[in-house]
């Protein structure tokens, strides 16, 4: 009988350690909440994060400009023109100042009618990403000849499409190159965005 206790308390001993151990392991931190109320794009770039936010409150309807403290519209727009099949998403008003808004700006072109789903280049691609007045581009650009050109990359992943709430959802994925760096250095960018859509 003791023998039985003395297997049963060693067992729940250690059972006891491991959850203490696991409960005080470090763990990463949480990924921040997406509101459902707002428009943004967030760049992580060579690891480093960028986001910008709109609160939907704070659009003009009918338009993807911000309403700004004195009702006069800013620059701030994020869109989908139907037309020119053309994601654009740009932060240039008093970004870097306010919080959540660095300064974002880009194009991206889709070479078809947009809807749900996967596209990579050559159906999708961007001039370039400007970072807080830094610029990146899908090609090598600096003062050098790249004797080594990389092959292109450059993806879109459209997770939702809505029509009815204009509203489209997804992620960015590829390379990019400072511009006019001589190092040719390939940065790794990674991106998502819920983006206002405007069809007209």
């Amino acid at each position: 009988m003791k023998t039985v206790l003395k297997d049963y308390y060693s067992k729940f001993l250690f059972s006891l350690i491991l959850m203490i151990f696991w409960s005080c392991s470090s763990t990463e931190d949480p990924e921040p909440v997406i509101e459902e109320n707002s428009v943004y794009l967030e760049i992580t770039l060579d690891g480093e994060k960028y986001r910008s936010e709109i609160l939907e409150t704070n659009l003009i309807p009918g338009s993807g400009f911000e309403r700004k403290t004195d009702n006069a519209p800013g620059l701030n727009i994020m869109q989908y023109t139907f037309y020119s099949r053309v994601l654009t998403m740009l932060y240039a008003t008093k970004c870097g100042t306010m919080e959540n808004k660095d300064c974002l700006d880009t194009n991206i072109w889709v070479y078809e009618d947009l809807k749900a789903g996967s596209y990579s280049y050559p159906k999708v691609s961007t001039h370039g990403l400007s970072i807080n007045g830094e610029q990146y581009r899908m090609e090598y650009s600096g003062p050098e000849t790249n004797p080594n050109p990389p092959t292109i990359n450059f993806n879109m992943q459209v997770t939702k499409y809505d029509e009815v709430k204009q509203m489209a959802e997804g992620t960015i994925s590829g390379q990019l190159y400072k511009y006019n760096d001589p190092t040719m250095k390939a940065y790794i960018l990674q991106g998502k965005f819920r983006v206002k859509i405007n069809k007209g």
